[in-house]
């Protein structure tokens, strides 16, 4: 089963999301979210990089937390992700 980190209504102007331990599977499309600086996507359950696609189209996310999904233990996972967020800071 999928679950994903869907945020088409969401407020545009929401600044931090939290949905740790929600059993999700792939991240939806961020890029509505212009000022989103923090993201908590901790002990889910994303597996592979390309879940993380819709993540990256929200480019002002500074602090993105996935600690505890599958997907961090890939060699190359760290530099993706920082690769992908140029404005990431922790």
């Amino acid at each position: 089963m999928t679950c994903r980190a869907d945020v088409k209504a969401v407020s545009p102007s929401l600044a931090i999301i939290a949905l740790p331990s929600k059993q999700i599977t792939e991240v939806g499309d961020f890029s509505k979210l212009t000022v989103l600086k923090e993201v908590d996507l901790s002990n889910n359950r994303i597996v592979f990089q390309r879940q993380l696609a819709g993540l990256f189209k929200a480019t002002s996310i500074q602090t993105l937390n996935l600690t505890g999904n599958p997907v961090c233990t890939s060699s190359a996972y760290r530099y993706f992700v920082i690769y992908n967020l140029p404005n990431l800071i922790y």
